[in-house]
């Protein structure tokens, strides 16, 4: 009985600490003048990638190297 509680809370403790967060993010792009956009519901790395113009989103679908995740 012992080893079914470790096992389940192991089992447990693994999947929520190796479960992505998703969130909204705020890309910031621009030189001199910023321009935001807000990505919801996105893991920091996807997001990341939106911003970076990687992956496209609406607005978002250019490749840019000075845009950041916030």
């Amino acid at each position: 009985m012992k080893r079914l509680i470790y096992t389940g809370a192991f089992l447990l403790l693994g999947t929520i600490a190796l479960s992505s967060c998703k969130k909204d993010w705020t890309c910031i792009c621009g030189d001199g003048e910023y321009d935001t956009t807000t990505i919801k519901n996105q893991t920091k790395s996807k997001a990341k990638k939106i911003c970076e113009g990687t992956i496209g989103f609406g607005p978002i679908n250019t490749a840019t190297n000075n845009c950041y995740i916030n």
